[in-house]
């Protein structure tokens, strides 16, 4: 096994989406591929998306295309590489972008990982888990973000290890003291998914309505893009329903700036795992209120360091907003619990955790040890 001359690790092969677009796991990626290699570990990166140009538009030939150009990337970088690691989330994308990166892996001699994500991981399984699951047991490690997530594969039989997602706190450096520039402006109320179904921007637009009646200048701010912009937009403007701002797809660099103005975050969302969105507003010192949507129960502990409704409950996500915006003394104990927090979850620490689990298994390949040696 060939290792790197200055820091005797592993060469990694991580196999993830890639920025643009700036989602969730393709951030996560990105972090942890710069972070490697700044620390010594050879890192190569192998995109499951790519850049098409003129053939994007063109909907079977972008999908045969990027394909194709996946797959002899892959068998170009996998005799450079001693250990795999497969970022992988549920659907059409794990068919496409796992199973080969599995399959080939092993087949190439190679230590397999599979970083598997997503808040609908349960009924993925539930639905294809025949043919998923055979695919799973030939990694040699099945790790995954969250205890929600490890909860639902110890339900059909695999032992899945626990790496949480990074949090780079140096972004975040000045935590804001909630409610700072209020006298200003209204409340800033921040809201930082996609604008699709499962992350239900509706129940938000319902709760600030029940907020913004009772606090006057009260704003929201939503921050992002999706398939439901366009009819989100409509309704607001058909409800008359003002302070409320539509950003679009905001770039990652200004995503501490949007918090460095809010007084609260909130989470609306009906499907999750280990949102970004909470770790940050955590980050940022902002106090969050959020459904208990999937792995978010994992994170906040309701009125510790943030506030829990019920998925789809636009009333109670209100009632939680009313309480932390008309309590300061709440405000800034819940914001510095969520800071406290999130300092285990710094990219240092998640970075200094993948090596060892890197060095394990190749150590593991070439017979020199055990997990347990370690």
């Amino acid at each position: 096994m060939t290792r790197d001359s200055r820091s005797g690790d592993p060469r990694i092969l991580l196999v993830a989406p890639w920025p643009p677009p700036e989602g969730g796991m393709a951030v996560q990626a990105r972090g942890l591929a710069h972070a490697l290699a700044e620390a010594g570990t050879p890192v190569t990166v192998v995109p499951t998306n790519v850049s098409l140009g003129p053939l994007a538009w063109i909907r079977g030939a972008r999908g045969i295309v990027n394909l194709c150009i996946y797959l002899l990337r892959l068998l170009v970088a996998l005799p450079r590489a001693d250990v795999v690691h497969i970022m992988a989330a549920s659907g059409l994308s794990f068919f496409l972008f796992t199973v080969p990166a599995v399959l080939l892996g092993r087949i190439a001699g190679r230590r397999v990982l599979v970083n598997y994500r997503g808040g609908l991981a349960e009924s993925f399984l539930h639905r294809r888990g025949r043919w998923v699951l055979p695919v799973l047991k030939l990694c040699h490690r099945l790790i995954v973000p969250s205890g929600f997530l490890k909860e639902v594969f110890d339900r059909v039989g695999l032992r899945p290890e626990v790496v949480p997602n990074y949090i780079d706190l140096a972004r975040f450096s000045s935590p804001s003291e909630p409610g700072d520039g209020a006298e200003q402006h209204g409340p800033r109320i921040l809201v930082t998914r996609t604008l699709e179904p499962i992350y239900n921007i509706g129940a938000a637009l319902d709760a600030f309505r029940r907020v913004s009646s009772r606090i006057p200048g009260a704003e929201l701010i939503i921050a992002g893009d999706g398939s439901l912009r366009r009819s989100l937009e409509k309704r607001v403007k058909e409800e008359n329903l003002s302070g409320v701002t539509f950003l679009g797809r905001v770039d990652a660099t200004r995503i501490p700036e949007l918090y460095s103005r809010a007084d609260l975050a909130l989470n609306p969302t009906n499907v999750d795992n280990m949102p970004i969105s909470v770790l940050e507003a955590f980050a940022a010192g902002v106090p969050v209120v959020s459904t208990r949507a999937g792995g978010v129960s994992y994170l906040i502990t309701h009125q510790v360091n943030g506030l829990l409704a019920e998925v789809g409950d636009a009333r109670g996500l209100a009632a939680c907003m009313l309480k932390v915006l008309r309590q300061p003394e709440m405000a800034k104990r819940l914001a510095s619990a969520g800071r406290a927090f999130v300092e285990s979850f710094s990219l240092e620490v998640v970075r200094v955790t993948w090596q060892s689990l890197y060095r394990q298994e190749a150590r593991n390949r070439t017979g020199a040890g055990s997990p347990e040696d370690v």
